[in-house]
């Protein structure tokens, strides 16, 4: 009888740990009253300084969905701006780029990297930020042509975009130019984009600017006739446009 009760105790305390679980794993996308997520929330609060691993579990949830909108159509990666909490902006960006490539290019990303061939892996490791790799192979293979694209849409330049340490996306970037590789490429499965739209597309003006002062021409346009400064109005990438709009100032009002 008492084994009984005690069994009783353990299937109604599993019962409600469950049920806690799956609150919990269920509020990381819910909206409350006010229609933000808790992780919106959270960013509204933060102040500089205070920890982020509240936030950083919420993106590590595999649940987690950056796409989610407030009452007033705001995403986190719009909190994160507002609220200028960089690490997160940074993170959010890369996860806002795989949308836009998924968009354009119509494969996914394992499409993309599937295969044993050079030109893949080297993209690959481009994509994991594995410079000591990039560096080995480059090395062994002195004459290895890195302006090429992938069916999928992705380059090994377009593919620093997907490294989420954006000092090891420069350092590797730079890397590639050195080594040959052209930062006015124009990618045909993306729309004919190119690398200003690539970065832009998560507002990541850094590097963005970095490409530019590798000699890429802002004035290149996509398929749908937009050059970079264009795009970056046309999608709101307010961080691209401002810092585009102060190489005008400082051109006489030309975009170089």
């Amino acid at each position: 009888m008492e084994k009984c009760i005690m069994m009783k105790k353990f299937f109604i305390s599993g019962l409600i740990i469950g049920s806690l679980c799956q609150s919990v794993y269920a509020s990381v996308n819910a909206l409350d009253e006010s229609q933000r997520t808790q992780f919106m929330r959270e960013m509204s609060v933060w102040k500089y300084g205070d920890p982020l691993d509240k936030m950083n579990q919420f993106i590590l949830d595999p649940s987690f969905n950056p796409f989610v909108k407030d009452a007033h159509g705001r995403t986190a990666l719009d909190y994160s701006r507002k609220y200028q909490i960089k690490p997160i902006e940074y993170i959010l960006q890369k996860k806002f780029y795989r949308k836009y490539y998924n968009n354009h290019s119509g494969k996914s990303m394992s499409e993309v990297f599937t295969g044993e061939d050079n030109k893949v892996d080297f993209v690959r490791a481009v994509a994991k930020g594995s410079f000591p790799a990039i560096q080995a192979f480059m090395s062994e293979n002195e004459t290895f042509n890195l302006n090429y694209e992938l069916e999928g849409g992705i380059s090994p330049l377009s593919a620093t975009a997907l490294i989420k340490d954006v000092d090891l996306s420069g350092k590797i970037f730079s890397y590639l130019i050195e080594k040959g590789a052209n930062p006015n490429e124009t990618l045909k499965y993306l729309s004919r984009d190119n690398l200003g739209h690539v970065f832009c597309a998560s507002d990541n003006y850094l590097m963005m600017l970095l490409a530019i002062s590798k000699g890429y021409d802002i004035n290149l346009r996509n398929r749908d006739g937009l050059d970079v400064y264009e795009y970056s109005v046309k999608n709101n990438k307010k961080f691209c446009q401002s810092h585009l709009e102060n190489i005008a100032k400082s051109n006489h009002g030309k975009i170089l």
